[in-house]
């Protein structure tokens, strides 16, 4: 049975057990990756979670009955429901919003479809979308995408919202760079091999490590931290999260590090969290980041 097939039995499924409205959606994340999921409309709220069918239609073609499968979408539903409305009449008001204004950076080609809809400014062969953060005792934490029909909303031009988001992002996600060694003798708790001592490597993100890529459009950040090194610089895109600065080397190319990035990506990457498959050369002459 085919995911979109599943979804409907399952939302069929759902409006029988719960005698409650059950929508189905397609969501396009990042990079052009679509997901499935449905929404419980309860009466007494106005919101309602999006639960992805992806895990379940594996456990489907796995073998787990869909009556199982059905319950357990169903407990999903009842621990993270609301019993109750949430305002959203702040998202409407500018001046509420702007101070949350933030940038994050996605690849360009892989988002062609998203970025027809969406503000957005090229950069290598990347490009910077813009998003408000939400910080909600009902909600938690997360993003909301900012799309052109917001602007007609807050009666704001693309120019403003830009301009708004390069002041803010820096502030309210500052630029954090560590050693890779360092990173890793904290996480593990011992220490690592000698020869990682030789080659260092520096992580690159921002003090929240969501979508901490974009310090690579922060003004002076890697001119600082080239200074501060007395070298040029090579970047590799590690993830949306987060960039990996090495020191070029004699024994080294752009093109190893090009196929190590790619070979993260392939593998040690979800498709929504890849940046790029290039790699950055900053200069310190030109003050300039290009791809390698």
């Amino acid at each position: 049975m085919e995911i979109k097939e599943f979804m409907e039995v399952i939302r069929e499924e759902l409006e029988k057990k719960t005698g409650l409205e059950v929508r189905s959606q397609e969501v396009r994340k990042n990079n052009n990756v679509i997901l499935h999921g449905i929404n419980i409309m309860d009466k007494d709220s106005n919101i309602s979670p999006v639960i992805y069918m992806e895990p379940y239609h594996e456990a489907y073609e796995n073998g787990v009955k869909l009556a199982e499968i059905t319950e357990r979408i169903y407990e999903v539903y009842q621990r993270e429901k609301l019993d109750d409305t949430f305002d959203m009449g702040w998202f409407r008001d500018w001046e509420q919003v702007k101070g949350q204004v933030a940038y994050k950076l996605i690849n360009y080609l892989d988002n062609v479809e998203l970025l027809e809809t969406i503000p957005h400014e090229k950069f290598l062969d990347l490009v910077k979308v813009y998003y408000v953060s939400v910080n909600s005792e009902k909600l938690g934490k997360g993003t909301i995408l900012i799309h052109n029909s917001h602007l007609d909303v807050w009666g704001i031009s693309a120019e403003q919202l830009r301009l708004v988001a390069d002041e803010n992002t820096p502030k309210l996600l500052p630029v954090e760079i560590g050693s890779m060694y360092e990173v890793m003798k904290s996480l593990l708790g011992y220490e690592m091999e000698e020869d990682f001592k030789e080659y260092p490597m520096y992580i690159a993100t921002n003090s929240h490590k969501t979508f901490g890529a974009a310090v690579l459009c922060y003004t002076g950040a890697i001119k600082e931290f080239a200074e501060q090194l007395e070298s040029d610089l090579f970047v590799l895109p590690s993830s949306t999260h987060e960039v990996i600065i090495v020191l070029p080397k004699e024994d080294g190319s752009a093109d190893a590090l090009k196929e190590m990035v790619c070979e993260v990506n392939s593998t040690m990457l979800r498709s929504e969290e890849i940046l790029s498959d290039s790699v950055y050369f900053y200069s310190r002459d030109t003050d300039t980041l290009s791809i390698a």
